[in-house]
């Protein structure tokens, strides 16, 4: 996804990345490093079909319990977005490339991609 290189990137830039990246091609997300250790310590994200429609599945870990959303690919750009103001990292996986994002204290963020070529064997080509 554009913006999601080896280069510095704003708040701003998070958040256009994540509707490019929650389709299809998302395999799975995980939202870690949180700024405050009470409360949600880590989500992880991933697709589901929910009648028939494309979802994706927003599990949060307290300390003791987990707790799960199905939400639409725009519900969950909404919702990632608003959880990264409390989070310092997201590690993203789709079928082309791997992508962690870290997010400072001040809100900047910088991001790092691995192009995901020896993927085709685990699954199928790439387009």
């Amino acid at each position: 996804p554009a913006g999601c290189g080896m280069e510095f990137i704003c708040m701003d830039e998070i958040l256009r990345l994540l509707p490019e990246i929650l389709n299809i091609d998302f395999i799975r997300g995980t939202i870690s490093n949180p700024r405050d250790r009470e409360g949600i310590i880590k989500i992880r994200v991933r697709p589901l079909e929910k009648k028939g429609e494309l979802h994706f599945q927003l599990e949060s870990f307290t300390k003791t319990q987990a707790f799960h959303e199905n939400l639409t690919a725009e519900d969950a750009c909404r919702k990632i977005a608003g959880v990264m103001e409390r989070f310092g990292q997201m590690q993203i996986e789709t079928v082309r490339e791997e992508c962690t994002v870290l997010v400072s204290k001040k809100r900047e963020g910088h991001s790092t991609t691995e192009e995901e070529e020896d993927r085709g064997a685990a699954c199928g080509p790439l387009p």
